[in-house]
């Protein structure tokens, strides 16, 4: 047999034959075509993996009672890296998970090791502390990066600039945030509880940050509760008895325990009456969910909870549609706010992963892992763990917990906390009536106050979950710092213990320095409240004509009179037996014929000869020139006003002294202008204070707006509130000049340092993205009003109103007052004298008439008696006798007449008529 093996010497007859033996070949073959595969798929082959999918292996490990949802994050991490192709287009993550059944150290270094001869390129772990730091042993000896994220705060990285990430921050910067807390509540003794949950040594490090503050600090261990019956157990054994000792140090404590056993301690401390509303503690446990927030708020008293933000982004919503698809019937974790930390640290820590690769793959510094062995005759380190973890460093994910970095000592640098404040307490809320942000209506059962701020307040109120209690600011001011350095009004108030004050509150430099503000619900500039310039006069229709017009066609309606009156005398007509009343009757024609010229109503005058005719028609064309003149003016003025308003701006408001103005004393805005630097400020605020032009300034808003009103004042406020003014005013009589240029806002104050404020700011917030705020602005300022702000560059059409036209009704009542008033008196005049006509006086005992027949010399007598009656009698050609006589002429009246004699009387009346 083993002759057989030595070569034989025969050649290869195959022209391609390498010149080998047979058996040569048969033994090199195998050995060479092994060289080539790994050769090819050698992981240092870089110029392959950036034209091919490349497959990533990753490890994960879990301990199998306590991370079922983190490990349901790190397989929902993954799945959608792969589908997705976004986070890593070029490779393809391939997991391996392990899970621990006990948190035994050598196990765990068991499983990493597994890990490592699967070729995984880095690990991830959620496990308890021991497990945790065996497995931090493992990726540092062979250089494979590991992230953990520990379930509670004591496990930390063991090597700095080592080969272990932690995604949690230090816990000594989450220390310092709990410090600054308490120093801002301004606490002077405390205790502390604590559970296994906080290493002692966390204890003794916040202890020696707050060692110069606190003047006595109790420590109290708490036993770790399983159940109720254990709770129930250690309240009533003489372990309580630290309840009863410390009573009075209870107000002010910390508890650095698990969210179970902080919920089941604040419970039963309530049940036990211990807990009361004087109390104040501090809840201090980044996994506090909305559901522990909902346990702790049914206490009565004062929680001030820290807990790690959420951000929102895209990432946060897919992690929160998959959250809802998982199996939540033993957990509460319906919400993004009611999930564990842990699993969204998870979910970073995979994509932290991905771009990682993603960036070495990009420029062609990946080298793959090994199979490696943790046997201490073959330990060969990963040669690339080095660039990787330096590119873990460098890498900056926006993940759910936020866009995650990390220090060189291996911790998250992002350690921010949520600091939440609970109060079952009503918070005493300070305001000052302000239209239209607040109104007071006083009614039977105390005031009732509406307008914006209330609005806001009670959605406020309902977004998160807190009760109010309403106090009206006793001096009626909104704030200012008095010479001793105090605050009086509103910002006065929150510094002495107010829980928050809305209103009107503009958000200056130095309210700031003493109250925190929230983030601004409204706009805030300057306006000029000032009365519209508008005429009044009763006689508007005087206007289209100068007053020295009015009297010139005054004086050409005389001299015409008097023209026409001469002519009709050197000219006069047919003249007729009426001449008496002919005459008096000529003196009116001429200046009735004038007048209805001047009116277009005719003249009714016969115009026979050429010098009227040249009259009347010289006098037409001027009257219709002049009608025609005051028709197109009246029509101009009555269509178009312009408001003769010389205040455009501030500019033109300080640069003249005619016009007062001010604003309200010890305000806001006084505060404006008194500090700034703008020479048009300085230069009205110089005006408000002088002593030469008193009364500028007003104590309240309502007083500076009724003397607006009034006239010969012009009031700087708010816009917002002159707005208001000026849209519901009844008779549009207010123009508002807005200044555009000092915009600022208005905030809800806060006393410094208040948990809350952060939390009312994001409502507001959120209030301004549905739309809400807009609708309550709309409310309070509708757009569309009968009163248009006003505006000197803008000329707006005006109707004729009762004012303006008032005057052409008083020169009608005159009218008609003073014909009734003459009709009268001739009516009175006409009576008397035909009573005397009646009874005439008696002469010597005798009666004695008075004659009125005239005799006309064609037996027709025409008489006119002293009221301008005419008479026309008949008389026949027959004798009257003497007792026919003595009837006069009442008797011939009753005369019967022929015929002819008719006839001819008829002809004669013909001839009588007057041409008019």
């Amino acid at each position: 047999m083993m002759s057989s093996l030595k070569p034989s010497g025969v050649r290869c007859q195959h022209a391609g034959c390498c010149g080998c033996t047979v058996g040569v070949r048969r033994l090199c073959l195998p050995i060479i075509a092994l060289l080539v595969i790994g050769w090819a798929v050698r992981p240092t082959s870089t110029f392959l993996v950036a034209d091919h999918m490349v497959d990533v292996p990753i490890g994960a490990v879990f301990e199998a009672n306590r991370s079922t949802l983190d490990e349901e994050a790190f397989l929902y991490a993954v799945g959608q890296i792969n589908q997705g192709r976004t986070v890593l287009p070029k490779a393809r993550l391939v997991p391996h998970v392990e899970r621990l059944h006990s948190p035994d150290p050598f196990r765990a270094i068991q499983t990493g090791c597994s890990l490592l001869g699967k070729g995984v390129a880095a690990m991830l772990s959620c496990t308890s502390c021991p497990a945790n730091y065996a497995l931090q042993t493992v990726g540092n000896t062979l250089h494979i990066p590991h992230i953990f994220v520990s379930h509670d705060e004591n496990c930390r990285v063991m090597y700095s600039r080592g080969y272990t990430l932690s995604m949690r921050p230090s816990q000594e910067e989450v220390d310092r945030h709990l410090v600054d807390v308490i120093t801002q509540l301004n606490w002077k003794s405390m205790m502390v509880f604590f559970d296994d949950y906080y290493d002692f040594s966390h204890v003794q490090s916040l202890l020696s940050l707050t060692r110069k503050t606190f003047l006595e600090v109790v420590l109290l261990r708490v036993e770790k509760f399983t159940s109720e019956s254990d709770v129930t157990e250690w309240h009533t054994s003489e372990k309580r008895s630290p309840f009863v000792e410390y009573g009075g140090k209870l107000r002010r404590a910390v508890v650095l325990c698990s969210v179970e056993n902080s919920v089941r301690l604040v419970k039963q401390a309530s049940e036990a009456g211990i807990f009361t509303p004087e109390h104040n503690w501090i809840i201090a446990n980044k996994e506090v969910t909305l559901e522990t927030l909902r346990s702790l708020h049914t206490s009565s008293g004062v929680f001030t909870v820290m807990r790690r933000p959420l951000s929102y982004n895209e990432y946060t919503n897919r992690f929160l549609r998959h959250w809802a698809t998982l199996d939540t019937s033993d957990r509460d974790v319906r919400t993004l706010d009611d999930a564990r930390l842990s699993a969204a640290y998870m979910y970073d820590a995979v994509h932290l992963l991905a771009s990682a690769f993603s960036s070495l793959l990009n420029t062609r510094g990946w080298i793959g892992p090994n199979r490696l062995t943790c046997k201490t005759d073959t330990l060969t380190p990963w040669n690339g763990g080095l660039m990787f973890m330096d590119t873990l460093r460098q890498v900056q994910f926006p993940g759910v917990m936020g866009r995650s970095k990390f220090s060189g000592s291996g911790y998250n640098v992002d350690a921010h906390v949520q600091v939440l404040r609970l109060d079952r307490r009503q918070n005493r809320t300070k305001m000052r009536q302000e239209e239209p942000f607040v109104f007071r209506t006083d009614s039977s059962e105390g005031p009732d106050f509406s307008g914006f701020c209330m609005d806001l307040l009670k959605e406020l109120s309902i977004m998160l979950d807190f009760d109010y209690e309403l106090y009206e600011v006793h001096d009626g001011k909104y704030g200012s710092r008095r010479a001793d350095g105090t605050w009086d009004g509103m910002i006065g108030d929150v510094i002495m213990g107010a829980d928050f004050a809305v209103g009107a509150t503009v958000v200056t430099a130095t309210r700031e320095e003493v109250v925190d503000f929230t983030l601004r619900f409204m706009d805030f500039s300057l306006g000029v409240l000032m009365k519209q310039a508008e005429d009044e006069n009763y006689f508007f229709f005087l206007k289209p004509f100068h007053p020295k017009v009015w009297l010139c066609a005054a004086a050409a309606l005389c001299v015409v009179c008097g023209v026409l009156l001469v002519l009709h005398r050197v000219q006069p007509d047919k003249p007729n037996v009426l001449s008496a009343r002919a005459n008096r009757q000529s003196l009116s024609y001429p200046k009735w014929f004038a007048y209805n010229s001047l009116l277009k109503q005719g003249g009714h005058f016969g115009l026979r000869h050429v010098s009227r005719k040249i009259l009347a028609g010289v006098w037409w064309f001027f009257a219709f020139f002049l009608l025609s003149s005051y028709t197109a003016e009246m029509a101009a003025i009555l269509t178009v006003t312009r408001m003769e308003n010389p205040i455009n701006s501030f500019e033109d408001l300080s640069s003249q002294t005619e016009l007062p103005y001010g604003t309200v004393a010890h305000s806001g805005i006084a505060e404006l202008f008194s500090e700034s630097s703008l020479d048009t400020y300085r230069r009205m605020w110089s005006y408000m204070t002088s002593g030469d032009y008193p009364g500028t300034l007003v104590s309240t808003t309502d007083m500076g707006i009724r003397r607006a009103r009034k006239g010969r004042y012009a009031f700087v406020w708010d816009h917002a509130v002159l707005e208001h003014a000026v849209r519901t005013v009844h008779d549009c009589r207010l123009a508002v000049v807005q200044q555009s240029d000092q915009i600022r806002g208005y905030g809800i104050a806060f006393p410094q340092g208040h948990p809350f404020k952060d939390k009312v700011s994001l409502a507001i917030l959120q209030l301004q993205e549905n739309g809400r705020l807009e609708a309550m602005k709309e409310k309070w300022w509708p757009r569309h009003s009968r009163c248009m702000l006003g505006n000197s560059h803008i000329s707006q059409s005006s109707s004729l109103n009762l004012k303006k036209f008032s005057g052409v009704f008083f020169v009608l009542a005159g009218g008609v007052f003073l014909a009734c008033l003459l009709a009268g008196l001739e009516r009175v005049a006409r009576r008397r004298k035909n009573r005397e006509k009646r009874s005439p006086p008696s002469e010597n005992g005798s009666i004695r008439q008075k004659s009125v027949t005239g005799y006309a010399p064609s037996a027709v007598t025409v008489t006119s008696d002293d009221s301008g009656d005419l008479h026309i009698v008949v008389v026949p050609s027959v004798k009257l006798s003497s007792s026919q006589q003595e009837g006069g002429v009442e008797k011939a009246r009753a005369t019967f007449y022929t015929d002819t004699e008719a006839t001819d009387a008829a002809k004669r009346l013909k001839d009588l008529t007057v041409p008019l």
